[in-house]
């Protein structure tokens, strides 16, 4: 039974990478806002010409600071959702639909006080964009992310802790994103 399974999974890949266009992975690379600099990779799937490719960004990020004591601060962002582009085949004009979640970790000492800052908020991302190039490529797109609630800043100390909301609009709001990659 599991080899019927397995050889009917290849028979299936084997056929939709027929009918797919001519690149439809892609991998590449995102600059600004919520990315800061990060990994991008989408899929365009092979029916309904290529028009619809769920895509994926990573992003996390040591940031060196000399405000405090002994830093320590990163800054992660992972997004996922569907690209679908409005000419087919994976290319020109698209709007994005998706999920995102930023996360700042920061930890430090300051007069031999330790504290672990932790700070995460959910999105729920809107985007237009345009891919221009078909084997490299570049992207550029602008949106809008809203958060769900007003996300919460948590300072935990040795002895206490702290929680701060920051309003919503200081997370989300104005995306601009811009990039580039290959597509195999």
């Amino acid at each position: 039974m599991k080899k019927i399974i397995l050889i009917s999974a290849v028979a299936l890949l084997v056929s939709f990478a027929g009918t797919a266009q001519e690149n439809p992975i892609r991998i590449g690379v995102k600059l600004g806002k919520p990315n800061i600099a990060g990994l991008n990779a989408e899929y365009a799937l092979p029916f309904i010409g290529g028009r619809l490719a769920p895509a994926i960004d990573f992003s996390t990020l040591s940031v060196p600071t000399s405000l405090l004591d002994n830093p320590e601060v990163t800054y992660h962002y992972f997004g996922f959702g569907a690209n679908f582009y409005f000419l087919g085949d994976g290319k020109g004009p698209y709007a994005h639909l998706g999920y995102g979640k930023i996360g700042v970790d920061a930890k430090y000492t300051s007069d031999g006080e330790t504290a672990d800052i932790n700070f995460d908020a959910n999105l729920f991302i809107a985007k237009l964009g345009i891919r221009k190039g078909k084997r490299f490529y570049f992207i550029s797109e602008i949106g809008w992310g809203l958060t769900s609630a007003d996300p919460e800043v948590v300072v935990q100390y040795d002895t206490f802790s702290e929680t701060k909301k920051i309003p919503g609009f200081l997370v989300g709001g104005f995306i601009a994103n811009t990039g580039f990659g290959v597509a195999f």
